[in-house]
């Protein structure tokens, strides 16, 4: 099972592409192997997202619906804040389903450590996803990856010795997103302007122009390592 986090560059961004290009898009990656798509319900407006767009590719290739595994981000908020009120993620995952009749479980996404934790208690928890890049390494130092170690629930990793047998057991279902520092590692975007009015990209922290010189000084060192180590961010991905 291959990891294909795509869905917000179809719905979620000022240009976004045609249905004809979407759904082309979404047969190569099956074509491809991946096979474990990850959308949101605030990947785009509520009339045009992941969820309807999904709806719209089922109901022209209804086959594909039993091959493919959804990750759907859920119980969003205005201004990208979730809400975890029972009463909320019970709107939500209805929401989810009423797009398509399908089985339910649950994938905590960039959480702390004690959150699979204490949804463990209450059900079954089939993932945790997390960002893991070289600019978000956190999952594997703040306890995540232990927690998930100690429960066998899927999620990228680290490898050291006390994580290895954490690797064999996800190594067939990853759940990281992201891994080229959302777009920062292709060489595409040398300022906050690089990114079109209306990207999302443009409040996170690390665009930022107060951290965006920092961290293409940061880049702009790893550029010199992978042009001795031409397979480095290959060999990460």
């Amino acid at each position: 099972m291959a990891f294909a986090d795509f869905f917000a560059g179809l719905t979620w961004r000022s240009d976004i592409p045609s249905e004809e290009q979407a759904f082309a898009a979404m047969r190569a990656a099956l074509t491809s192997g991946c096979n474990f798509w990850n959308g949101g319900e605030i990947y785009g407006k509520p009339d045009y997202n992941s969820l309807t767009l999904l709806k719209k590719y089922y109901t022209l290739y209804p086959a594909d619906a039993d091959k493919v595994a959804l990750n759907i981000k859920g119980a969003p908020y205005p201004g990208l804040q979730p809400d975890g009120s029972p009463e909320y993620v019970r709107e939500s995952v209805e929401n989810c389903r009423r797009c398509w009749e399908t089985k339910a479980g649950l994938i905590c996404s960039s959480v702390r450590e004690e959150i699979p934790r204490e949804a463990a208690k209450i059900t079954k928890i089939a993932a945790v996803e997390v960002e893991l890049s070289p600019w978000s390494t956190e999952p594997l130092t703040n306890g995540i990856a232990e927690a998930c170690f100690e429960m066998a629930i899927p999620i990228i990793a680290s490898v050291t010795p006390h994580l290895e047998a954490l690797l064999e057991i996800i190594a067939e279902n990853p759940c990281s997103y992201s891994p080229i520092g959302r777009g920062m590692f292709t060489g595409q975007i040398k300022s906050l302007e690089d990114l079109q009015q209306g990207d999302v990209r443009r409040v996170l922290p690390r665009f930022q122009p107060q951290n965006f010189a920092a961290n293409m000084q940061l880049l702009k060192e790893l550029e010199k390592i992978a042009l001795e180590k031409i397979a480095l961010q290959l060999n990460w991905l």
